[in-house]
């Protein structure tokens, strides 16, 4: 959302992005929560004093360039929508909907054609609202919406960040979704999150060279010819569904295309249901990860923990999280020299009993957190290469 607000210039969006809430950091008007583990003095969240909050809340109104819609009741969005519309602020930029979200669906419709960012994703719908495909300022949008996503999605040409959230739901949609073919014709995208929906190949030339960010996708989206089109993809995050009696790790597979991806940096691989995964003797193959990798998530994925030699190869690697069984066995044994470049390490949610670490493992780490691990009983770490 900071970036779509960014106006064209000759700089990239993220560089003068940051430049400006360095600029608003250094004059103390916004005070930094959390910064990055791998990059030193890069800002992960942020917040305003209570204060400047309340002031900047009263300029952005004279000005109306902001709204932010707080909704506890089902007919608060549609009557703060209409009440803008009554004072005339059809030049607003944003508006944003927080707060507890509706289980009920919710009215969505307004006039408010300059919008360049919307959020909506507390907000119900059972249909996509077509109101929003004559927002073609948008820069940013998000909502929460579990049907498909029409084609006609195109024409919001200026578009460069697209979030689809599933609202909460108790019964899966056993149809497989797909991303439109249209979304091909988007060449502004920079961001794309669509919930398990599978980005398909489209027989036209067209390419996404500005895509940064591909999230939550089916795994069935990760082809040569997908990736072919999007190479300059830096962050890569995919679900994996599996079905019952599947044994021969087909959904897997694809896996394999993602080292062709060699300017990917964080790569997410989550699998969704992973008691459906076959019996422990079963190994999925481990992909090849290209070596440009600095970010590895994964989760679910059951792999044998000798699979961790490749993985502790990765020349950049600087952030690795393995949750839920991501990994399985008894013993995990870190040979010689492995994992030199790794600052932080997260390991929940394993039935992992004995450690051993070689020496010079590990020798940059500055974080690491074990959770849910109870069967872990014994630990050994090489301190003497280090003393």
């Amino acid at each position: 959302m900071w970036m779509a607000l960014v106006p064209n210039i000759e700089e990239t969006l993220e560089d003068c992005a940051t430049k400006c809430l360095v600029e608003l950091v250094s004059h103390s008007l916004v005070v930094v929560c959390k910064e990055s583990t791998i990059l030193r003095r890069k800002v992960k969240t942020c917040r305003l004093h209570s204060s400047l909050w309340h002031f900047s809340k009263m300029e952005v109104r004279k000005n109306k360039f902001f709204s932010v819609l707080s909704s506890r009741a089902l007919w608060s969005w549609r009557r703060c929508v209409d009440t803008l519309e009554d004072e005339c602020a059809i030049t607003a930029r944003s508006l944003l909907s927080v707060g507890p979200y509706h289980r009920h669906p919710v009215p969505l419709g307004f006039g408010l054609r300059f919008l360049r960012v919307l959020k909506a994703l507390s907000i119900r719908l059972y249909e996509f609202p077509t109101e929003v495909l004559e927002l073609v300022q948008l820069r940013y949008l998000a909502l929460a919406y579990n049907g498909d996503l029409p084609g006609s999605v195109s024409r919001l040409f200026n578009l460069q960040f697209f979030i689809i959230h599933h609202h909460l739901t108790i019964i899966s949609n056993p149809c497989q979704s797909y991303v439109p073919l249209e979304i091909w014709d988007m060449q502004e995208l920079k961001h794309l999150q669509i919930m398990g929906s599978e980005l398909q190949e489209t027989s036209c030339g067209a390419f996404l060279e500005n895509l940064r960010t591909l999230l939550d996708v089916s795994v069935a989206s990760c082809t040569i010819g997908v990736l072919h089109k999007i190479s300059n993809l830096e962050k890569l995050g995919i679900q994996i569904e599996l079905v019952p009696d599947d044994d021969d790790g087909k959904p897997f597979q694809c896996l394999n295309q993602i080292s062709s991806l060699n300017k990917l940096k964080s790569f997410k691989c989550t699998v969704l249901n992973h008691e459906l995964m076959p019996e422990p003797g079963f190994a999925a193959p481990l992909p090849m990860f290209p070596s440009s990798l600095v970010k590895l998530h994964l989760s679910g994925l059951c792999y044998p923990w000798e699979y961790m030699d490749t993985v502790g190869l990765l020349p950049k690697l600087h952030v690795l999280k393995l949750k839920c069984y991501a990994f399985r066995g008894p013993k995990w044994e870190v040979d010689d020299f492995k994992f030199q470049r790794l600052r932080s390490l997260v390991i929940e949610d394993t039935d992992l009993v004995e450690w051993k670490v070689g020496s010079g493992c590990f020798s940059r780490l500055r974080h690491i957190s074990i959770k849910h691990c109870y069967n872990l009983e014994e630990f050994q770490w090489d301190y003497d290469y280090y003393l």
